[in-house]
């Protein structure tokens, strides 16, 4: 997996300096809450995991709100703390998922899990 640093067109909205993560078949940038001025800011970790079969995304966020991220292919599916949740992928790469509010001890923290089947 590799990292570096790059900027995006295609997200006219969301035109800044992000991280990318990708393997040779994922390529996807968290860019957080996206309905927020600083996005970016509700993002404690972005870490990957892959086998011969998928490549999963694994993000660590503060919500509640909408994450967005750049992702160039659609996922098969999406998890929030384990539950599937539905998503959106639009056809400029924006993948979008809501966060709802809770009240729990452990506050606003999600574990994000984006999966990536491998062809």
């Amino acid at each position: 997996i590799f990292v570096q640093h790059c900027k995006f067109r295609r997200l006219t909205e969301m035109l800044c300096f992000l991280h990318k993560v990708f393997s040779e078949a994922v390529q996807f940038a968290p860019l957080g809450l996206i309905n927020m001025f600083n996005s970016g800011g509700a993002l404690d970790d972005v870490s990957s995991t892959a086998d011969s079969s998928a490549t999963t995304i694994h993000v660590r966020c503060r919500g509640p709100g909408r994450f967005g991220a750049y992702s160039a292919t659609r996922p098969e599916l999406c998890r929030v703390d384990g539950q599937q949740v539905e998503f959106s992928h639009t056809e400029d790469d924006l993948l979008a998922i809501d966060l709802p509010h809770r009240s729990s001890h452990d506050g606003d923290r999600w574990h994000i899990e984006i999966l990536y089947r491998t062809l």
